[in-house]
């Protein structure tokens, strides 16, 4: 069970199936400052929560191995060419019963930090019976984290994610510009690579101990 520092039990799912099309290659495995995104995003998720779900797509036989060594429960949506909200439905069917709430990840927002994440769970420990989201670029969006009473509502999702929820219901939010950067077309990661070049990853991250392994 993943007890919160509040005492309540906050989940993690990670989405990861996605097949990169227009990218023309896998987002999962590309990495940021020597540590692969999907293995960034999952040690994130791991630092606010010790129930943490990744959801894989067709690429899992090769996924699955950045993730090495960590404490979470990998599922596969064999689905995920459909949409995420397949992959939202399919990670949320994965958690206990016992979980009060679940964050919810994209493999792809390289600018999030866990400093992010945290004030965004700071901010559900708040007002924890209605969502949390980030906001950014004049919307909500994830990271979001959505209370247990939601849960039947997001493992019915398929082909859309879960932004009608985000306009449907009361929430708070976390002002995040970082949460605007995604990874979804060359030229979006030229952009990645110019971040990556000009901010050096902070001592004592996962990231920057990584390196100094190297």
């Amino acid at each position: 069970m993943a007890a919160s520092k509040s005492g309540r039990n906050l989940a993690a799912v990670v989405l990861a199936a996605g097949n990169s099309e227009r990218l023309g290659q896998s987002k999962q495995q590309l990495q940021l400052h020597k540590v692969a995104l999907l293995r960034r995003a999952a040690e994130q998720a791991l630092q606010v929560t010790d129930q943490a779900v990744v959801v894989l797509g067709a690429g899992h036989l090769t996924d699955r191995k950045l993730l090495d060594g960590l404490p979470l429960r990998i599922t596969i949506n064999t689905d995920s060419h459909i949409g995420l909200g397949g992959s939202i439905a399919c990670g949320t069917a994965q958690l206990d019963q016992q979980v009060d709430a679940v964050l919810l990840l994209l493999v792809d927002q390289y600018q999030l930090t866990t400093s992010n994440i945290e004030s965004l769970v700071h901010q559900w420990h708040s007002n924890p019976e209605q969502i949390a989201a980030a906001s950014y670029a004049g919307t909500h969006g994830p990271p979001v984290i959505f209370p247990y009473r939601y849960f039947a509502k997001l493992k019915a999702l398929r082909k859309d994610g879960a932004k009608s929820l985000l306009v449907e219901q009361p929430m708070t939010s976390v002002v995040m510009p970082s949460a605007a950067a995604n990874l979804n077309t060359p030229a979006d990661l030229v952009k990645m690579r110019h971040f990556e070049q000009t901010r050096i990853e902070p001592a004592g991250s996962d990231a920057a101990a990584d390196n100094e392994n190297d």
